[in-house]
């Protein structure tokens, strides 16, 4: 498909109006999705190849049959042999032996009986090439030697054996075409199966005596090891006193864990009270001292002393007042000024008396948080002490009692031991050579077990049936062609705007199909396009179009029949529509109308015209419908549809009609489609049933929804029925429905076989 360059604003379209998101994802990809297969539709399609089908599986049985019957039949002969229950034994007792136990035994019996030990013994049987000259002739050499090996490999095709299921047999067979050599062969395989029994028996019963009792001896030395040592431990160790000073050393460990932790919060108390002291020390207001420190300076013996100096004077300080010495006298001067020394000798003695007492407090708590330390240093080492001596005894303890435990191990061992040497003798009555018993002997066989007539015809009628249903299968999966709308549903975000049925199936159509509007306007096709007709109006009136592009993706795919009859089912409708034939390369729709070809669209992009002047009218019952039609050759230049000029047909149009359809040329041959989808306001895909392929259509779905135009969706043209499906019936019901109402003779009789109920008339479904 050809590109063309960004295009300029479509005036065509109304500013603001927002343009519609695609309805798929952009890309030339175009997935075409999973095909979908409707069994039904396609039995009933191909339902007379399957019924030839199933009479060639019939007779291919039958002749198989014969020709296997006469050319290779295979003969077989039996041996049965009956699995009895062990007899005798304790845990295995006949009234409630475990099936699951009989069901192993009976496998392994039967797989022993094709054992490469037994089948080598066969071969080397000197009775077989007497007995079986048939068989085994063909491994005779020409020197005269007998090839054991490869007699060997073939018998072991020809033998099979398995359990009966529900049963307590065991059956073998062998087959070939000879009927007397199967009995030889297999009456040679009993008699080496029983001696193989015999021996395996015999062998097995020295050998597994001798083993269980060397392990009874093991066990003996290994446990009067174990008690030898467990006694050393015992009588080393004091067991009993070690119990009793472990529980000793766990009551100090936590009385040593419960001091340790006191004297820890004691330390830390300590360690505030002395960053208190040291933060006071270093203040800029200096020590804040306690009433407490401050009244044990005050009655300490100097500061006591100065005091009652001071008390003193303050007395004799009276006694002068009382003798009448006035302050200004220079002895009362002498007392005030011994007292003010005193009061200043107090106060620097008890701030010296404070400091001093801060400090011893101070050294004091330092000594205490060190004592302290050393405590819990101490603590600590003995603490480790008793954990270590703590680990020492209970890994002792620990030792003595796995001793112990292996000990009561191996005891229960050793009697299970004992007990299995007990049961070798019971065993050896139980074995298999005496609990495998033939009930059935071989015979020479009178007829051949295949072929079988009954089993043939069936198997020729499943593999010829399901031959021809996996080629039917596979010719659908690979058939990429869309044959239905259900074909496109699986494509991702895909619109089915309707169905169109293949007109020459409708009988009421007679295979004209390009204005089945206007010339069968009750036919099947025509509700086709009425039902296809109310989406594309609700759809475009939603969205404010005025102007659609009708196109398809190849020649032939009959978009402009669609376009000519959508225009006509828009026009019945009250609509005033506008057909506009932009298909330059193959102009139709004057062809369609019975229409002059020009002058036309041509014209008009030419300048030598105006679009009312060349609008050509048809005349319809409702409504108003006109052609535009391409114009002749002359002026039909493809590169005009890209221009300003159309542009301006496509708004004009838009102004005057209430819809332009427009036919254009296939998108795959032409460029023309994608040059309109930059003009137009929406655009509709136009695919031909079984002859376009889901990966092209999708193609150019997926480019188309790309563009400016509203891509509204994909009509499937042509679909044709499958052999009595649904729209075969809908069509002669329709017709049947139209023909009464307008008191015309039906063309499909009402006694037809395969007459469908009634149905809604019009109904389109695919």
């Amino acid at each position: 498909m050809s590109s063309v360059p960004p295009p300029k604003p479509n005036p065509a379209v109304p500013r603001g109006r927002p343009v519609p998101p695609p309805m798929s994802g952009g890309g030339s990809g175009g997935g075409s999705g999973a095909p979908t297969i409707d069994p039904i539709k396609l039995l009933k399609k191909w339902k007379f190849v399957l019924v030839a089908a199933v009479g060639v599986g019939a007779v291919f049985g039958v002749v198989s049959h014969f020709v296997w019957a006469k050319t290779y039949p295979i003969f077989d002969s039996v041996v049965t042999y009956e699995a009895i229950p062990p007899q005798g034994s304790d845990l295995l007792d006949s009234d409630t032996l475990d099936q699951d136990f009989m069901d192993q035994f009976m496998a392994t019996q039967a797989d022993r009986m094709l054992s490469r030990d037994i089948l080598e013994r066969v071969a080397q049987d000197p009775r077989l090439r007497v007995e079986a000259p048939n068989w085994a002739g063909q491994f005779e050499q020409s020197d005269g030697t007998f090839d054991y090996t490869k007699a060997t490999e073939k018998l072991e095709d020809r033998v099979s054996a398995r359990p009966v299921g529900g049963t307590s047999y065991v059956r073998m067979k062998v087959s070939w075409k000879e009927p007397k050599d199967v009995a030889a062969m297999a009456r040679l395989m009993r008699e080496a199966y029983y001696g193989d029994l015999q021996n395996r028996n015999s062998k097995s019963t020295s050998e597994k005596r001798a083993a269980i009792q060397e392990a009874i001896n093991n066990l003996k030395r290994e446990i009067d090891n174990l008690t030898e040592r467990r006694n050393r431990l015992i009588r080393d160790e004091e067991i009993t006193g070690l119990a009793e000073q472990q529980t000793i050393t766990r009551e100090r460990l936590s009385i040593i864990a419960v001091e340790m932790n006191n004297i820890g919060l004691e330390v830390e108390a300590m360690q505030v009270q002395l960053q208190r002291m040291e933060q006071m020390v270093e203040s800029e207001g200096g020590v804040r001292y306690t009433e407490t420190q401050r009244q044990m300076v005050s009655q300490s013996p100097l500061v006591a002393q100065l005091k009652a100096n001071k008390d003193f004077l303050e007395q004799r300080l009276q006694e002068l007042r009382q003798m009448g010495f006035m302050p200004g006298h220079r002895e009362y001067k002498l007392v005030e000024t011994q007292i003010s020394a005193a009061e200043q000798q107090i106060s620097i003695t008890t701030e010296r008396e404070l400091a001093k007492l801060f400090d011893a407090e101070k050294d004091m708590l330092e000594s205490q948080v060190m004592q302290s330390r050393a405590q819990i240093a101490d603590l600590t080492t003995r603490q480790e002490e008793l954990e270590i001596l703590l680990q020492d005894m209970t890994r002792t303890i620990t030792e003595i009692q796995d001793i112990t435990d292996q000990i009561s191990a191996m005891n229960s061992s050793l009697t299970s031991r004992r007990a299995a040497l007990e049961d070798i003798e019971t065993a050896n009555s139980t074995s298999a050579s005496n609990r495998m018993v033939v009930v059935e002997s071989a015979r020479i066989p009178e007829r051949p077990s295949m072929p079988q007539l009954f089993l043939m015809i069936p198997l020729g009628v499943v593999v010829i049936t399901g031959l021809t249903a996996a080629s039917i299968l596979a010719a659908e999966f690979l058939d990429q062609r869309v044959k239905s709308p259900a074909d496109l549903a699986a494509m991702p975000r895909t619109k089915i705007l309707g169905t169109i049925p293949l007109a020459e199936e409708d009988p009421s159509v007679g295979g004209q199909f390009n204005t089945v509007m206007r010339d069968v306007p009750r036919s099947v096709v025509a509700e086709s396009f009425r039902q296809i007709r109310t989406s594309v109006l609700k759809r475009m009136s939603n969205a404010g179009h005025k102007s659609c592009m009708v196109f398809a993706g190849m020649p032939g795919s009959g978009a402009s029949g669609v376009t000519a009859n959508l225009g006509l089912a828009c026009a019945g409708v009250d609509r005033k529509v506008l057909i506009i034939d932009a298909n330059f390369r193959r102009p139709t729709m004057h062809k369609l109308f019975g229409l002059k070809e020009g002058p036309g669209l041509g014209d008009i992009l030419a300048g030598d015209a105006d679009l009312e002047s060349v609008v050509q009218n048809i005349p319809t019952s409702n409504g108003s419908l006109h052609v535009l039609t391409a114009g002749p050759s002359s002026k039909r230049v493809f590169e005009r549809l890209g221009t300003e000029a159309m542009t301006r047909v496509i708004a004009e149009a838009g102004g005057i009609y209430d819809i332009a359809f427009i036919d254009t040329a296939p998108a795959i041959v032409a460029g023309d489609a994608a040059t309109l989808s930059q003009r137009c306001d929406a655009s509709i895909q136009v695919t031909r049933a079984m002859s376009e392929t889901r990966g092209m259509v999708g193609r150019v779905k997926n480019e188309f929804s790309d563009a400016p135009a509203e891509m509204l969706g994909i009509i499937v043209n042509a679909v044709r029925s499958a052999a009595g499906g649904y729209m075969k019936r809908n069509m002669r019901t329709s017709t049947q429905y139209h023909a009464g109402e307008t008191g015309e003779a039906s063309s499909v009789p009402n006694n037809a076989p395969g007459k469908p109920e009634p149905v809604q008339a019009g109904e389109n479904a695919a």
